[in-house]
């Protein structure tokens, strides 16, 4: 089976545009967590959450348009699949189809699932490429998802497993148990391999996104082959994707 791979990853937060490599940076900037900031800033411009989760996903998104890497994509070949907790984002989707043909679009609650979306699009080959992510109110987190059949550019990774399964609102104990069958299932050693937590923060499904760079930056740094990424959050839901090193 062809591997889908990670091509690129890319956020847009308060004005910012950045990438994985810089996730570090991002991580420690307080500002970045603090969702009121950016709230109060644009609300005296009588904008919409709807419209501000608007314009930083098309923030996330041009960064790909002008880079000359990605010069050979057909653009109609491209879903954008993203996932919000904080608002329906379907006008989003009205907007972009506007920009681009329409592709596959869904949305989601989970950053982490709208992954596992784009991977299934791409392995049943309803479309080629994909912008996978999340937009909230600080911004947009995106990941550039492919064949990796691809040899234009070169893969920071390929997605090896996912879940996403509602649980419901078990006790911590519960969660975690569940968690661990379904990490032992695919052959993770918890002792030998990186597993980052997401959960609830003032980023909302940003925060998978977030963790998701770290787990790339690792891999690119050789400091793991492989990595697990897991979002738990309040609604009850619990989303999980494993990572390994592209050879």
């Amino acid at each position: 089976m062809k591997k889908t791979a990670i091509l690129a990853m890319k956020y847009y937060l308060q004005d910012r545009e950045l990438d994985y490599t810089q996730i570090d940076e991002m991580c420690e900037d307080s500002k970045i967590c603090d969702i009121d900031i950016l709230q109060n800033k644009l609300s005296t411009i009588n904008t919409r959450l709807v419209d501000r989760q608007s314009l930083a996903l098309e923030a996330a998104i041009n960064p790909f348009n002008s880079d000359k890497n990605y010069n050979f994509l057909d653009k109609s070949k491209i879903s954008v699949i993203v996932g919000s907790l904080s608002a329906s984002v379907y006008p989003i989707f009205e907007y972009l189809v506007s920009a681009y043909e329409k592709g596959v679009n869904f949305v989601n609650p989970s950053g982490l699932d709208s992954i596992m979306i784009a991977k299934d699009e791409i392995s049943s080959q309803k479309t080629e490429y994909a912008w996978a992510g999340a937009s909230e109110e600080t911004g947009a987190a995106l990941a550039f998802v492919c064949d990796s059949d691809q040899k234009s550019i070169k893969p920071i990774a390929y997605i090896k497993n996912c879940e996403s399964r509602y649980i419901g609102n078990l006790s911590e104990d519960k969660k975690e148990n569940f968690i661990n069958s379904v990490i032992s299932s695919w052959g993770v050693d918890k002792f030998k391999h990186g597993i980052i937590y997401s959960k609830d923060s003032k980023l909302f499904s940003l925060q998978p996104m977030v963790d998701l760079g770290r787990s790339l930056l690792k891999i690119k740094n050789r400091e793991l082959d492989l990595a697990v990424v897991v979002s738990v959050d309040s609604m009850g839901f619990v989303s999980m994707i494993e990572l390994g090193r592209y050879i």
